[in-house]
């Protein structure tokens, strides 16, 4: 009679009781090979190792591709903030002089030297995702309602975004909730 054929006894025994049990019946060595059997044969979450790695891998390279795309975007704002490039076309001009002479350019910069930073340290990765989603609206926004052609490089920056944030949906998944309750 094995551990994992061994049947619970009351509703609230667990596993571990159930082992003490099988333990205590003098079947320590068979109960413990059984849980390190188990253990080593659970079942993967991919069927095969190498996609496992690969998708880590991509994981990876996505978030460092973030990182420094973010931690140069933002240091180029504080380094550009006394003398701006030069004007886009059409109503984008107005915005990036209003951005610049406002000094709100500061802000979002700052926000994204630190979300890249975060990103980079592997630390707080899925608050910095969710930081980095506010700014990727407004970027959407801005190239949606004012330089349409420039639509491309925000398209290709969610795509990163999304390799690094699916593994850690289940992070994302608290944010999705319809109705709370304070909990007290």
């Amino acid at each position: 009679m094995s551990l994992i054929s061994v049947p619970l006894t009351a509703p609230d025994e667990t596993i571990t009781d159930a082992f003490l049990r099988r333990a205590h019946l003098g079947h320590l060595d068979e109960a413990l090979a059984r849980i390190a059997a188990r253990n080593h044969a659970s079942p993967k979450r991919y069927s095969n190792n190498a996609a496992r790695r690969t998708s880590r891998i991509a994981t990876i390279v996505a978030r460092l591709m973030l990182a420094a795309l973010f931690i140069a975007a933002g240091l180029s704002g504080f380094l550009l903030f006394h003398n701006p490039p030069p004007a886009p076309p059409g109503l984008a001009a107005a915005f990036q002089h209003v951005f610049f002479r406002s000094g709100w350019v500061l802000f979002v910069d700052g926000m994204e030297v630190v979300v890249g930073a975060l990103l980079l340290a592997n630390r707080y990765v899925p608050l910095a995702l969710t930081i980095l989603a506010g700014i990727l609206f407004n970027i959407y926004v801005f190239h949606i309602t004012m330089q349409p052609a420039g639509l491309p490089a925000p398209i290709i920056v969610t795509a990163l975004w999304l390799l690094v944030a699916w593994p850690l949906r289940t992070h994302f998944a608290p944010l999705i909730v319809a109705r709370t309750s304070p909990q007290h």
